[in-house]
């Protein structure tokens, strides 16, 4: 059963807060994984489809995962779902 969830809980931030403190970095760092990680440990398959941006202009994604192997019907309802979000 594959499952639908947003990519990232944020978007990027800038990169000098991310340079000057390694706790500031390792936190957002350890955030940003966060939803691709469990993924990653399973052995799924996954990917993000665009779906916007938030109010600053910076992209989002929906992330589409399914099991091992399911990569083609994974692409199929990626697809699927973009033309959807597009319009």
């Amino acid at each position: 059963m594959p499952c639908i969830c947003p990519t990232t809980p944020g978007v990027a931030m800038p990169f000098a807060p991310l340079e000057a403190d390694a706790e500031v970095f390792f936190h957002h760092n350890f955030r940003t994984l966060r939803n691709t990680a469990l993924g990653n440990f399973l052995d799924w398959c996954g990917l993000s489809v665009p779906n916007g941006a938030d109010a600053d202009g910076m992209p989002t994604g929906l992330m589409v995962c399914g099991r091992h192997g399911r990569d083609l019907p994974l692409l199929s309802a990626g697809l699927a779902l973009e033309q959807f979000i597009r319009g």
